[in-house]
């Protein structure tokens, strides 16, 4: 009876544990890395959008200062960007338009307000709120 339990037990737990592949951010000095888009909120009405298999966003941020968006696996805008760190989960992201590839939505600088939450970044533009995982 016991050969018989153990195996099944076994298969169990592996069966019912959780897989968790998020990357654990819990400072602002993470945020060098891959981020995949996860919702924006906000607006007028206060809705949001997530990502599908046709629509789907990412960012990566480099040591080096390189900012690149990226959707669809298209890079949409490539700039450089500073951080002015508020304190160790909050600051604003100021991109360096100039030195972009991609600049017909932005003005010559842009500065958004981002903060690490939940394991989360969340950049904010205007009324609206992004949200991504770190993946790389």
């Amino acid at each position: 009876m016991k050969t018989i339990f153990v195996p099944v037990f076994v298969i169990i737990m592996i069966s019912c544990s959780k897989k968790n592949d998020d990357i654990e951010v819990t400072n602002i000095d993470q945020l060098v890395g891959n981020w995949k888009w996860e919702s924006t909120c906000g607006g007028i009405i206060n809705s949001c959008t997530y990502p599908s298999k046709t629509q789907f966003l990412e960012i990566d941020l480099y040591a080096n200062g390189q900012y690149i968006h990226k959707t669809n696996d298209h890079i949409d805008l490539q700039a450089d960007y500073t951080l002015e760190k508020t304190d160790d989960i909050s600051g604003t992201l100021v991109l360096n338009i100039d030195t972009a590839i991609y600049t017909e939505y932005y003005s010559k600088q842009e500065k958004m307000p981002i903060k690490i939450g939940y394991n989360r970044l969340n950049i904010y533009r205007g009324e609206l709120s992004d949200s991504y995982v770190k993946i790389k």
